[in-house]
């Protein structure tokens, strides 16, 4: 079989939720254009990589998002990353490969300008909980996040929400969602739990305010697809290794 990866032709800059996230389309064994500031390269259903995605797309950044067929990864891309995995980000002006999720989550936040700054002032009580948050994100193991709600409920309370830190949309967020909405999935389509019993009220508030943005919208990978991947390895953190097309994976980027 051909090794194909998915690339996105235009640019991820763009602000509404139709526009934020381009169609995707295949190509066979690409490599990137690296005709912008940044290459992204990606698993769409991987929850590490929707991490980065969600940060690049909230901070407007314009980048170019390569989509690895992991099950037949294409010999380039070891030059990229030697190890082989995703998430990656190339900053095209200097060659440097920066991998990792939570850390490619500060990186981005740190050096790049946008729309929106996801880390809270030094000191502030937003900050203390951005970091107490994402320093426990960063100690558990994926398959434990299904537990982690009720002490999301709990950071929810003790900020006054919307969102985990406080007022303000932070890494925290971003972090923690794409394991939490796998979990709330699981719950509701594996075990039959109705949604008021997924989780306490103010986390449920929590997820429907973050599925509301442009970016959790464009990022988010399709239900049935994360539920297959998680029946065939009974953990979060795993995924189905094999390419879809651009309206499998995500079907709001179909084109009309």
């Amino acid at each position: 079989m051909a090794r194909r990866c998915l690339r996105s032709k235009l640019s991820c800059s763009a602000q509404s939720s139709e526009e934020v996230f381009p169609v995707l389309d295949v190509e066979n064994n690409m490599r990137p254009n690296r005709d912008r500031p940044l290459v992204f390269y990606s698993h769409m259903l991987c929850p590490f990589a929707q991490r980065v995605l969600l940060t690049l797309l909230e901070k407007g950044a314009d980048f170019e998002l390569v989509h690895l067929d992991l099950s037949s990864k294409p010999d380039w891309y070891r030059e990229v990353n030697p190890r082989g995995l995703v998430p990656a980000v190339e900053f095209v002006a200097s060659g440097r490969v920066e991998v990792e999720s939570i850390d490619l989550c500060r990186l981005l936040d740190e050096e790049l300008e946008g729309r929106v700054t996801l880390t809270p002032p030094a000191g502030s009580e937003a900050r203390e909980r951005m970091e107490a948050l994402v320093g426990s994100c960063g100690k558990q193991q994926p398959r434990a996040y299904a537990a982690a709600l009720g002490s999301l409920e709990e950071a929810l309370a003790g900020g006054g929400g919307p969102f985990l830190a406080g007022q303000q949309l932070t890494l925290a967020d971003l972090i923690y969602l794409p394991f939490v909405e796998r979990a709330d999935l699981i719950a509701r389509e594996m075990h039959g739990l109705a949604e008021e019993d997924t989780g306490g009220r103010r986390t449920r508030e929590w997820l429907e305010t973050m599925r509301k943005r442009p970016s959790v919208t464009a990022a988010s990978a399709d239900s049935r697809l994360l539920l297959r991947a998680f029946q065939q390895h009974m953990c979060l953190d795993f995924f189905d290794y094999t390419t879809y097309d651009a309206a499998q994976l995500h079907p709001q980027n179909r084109i009309r």
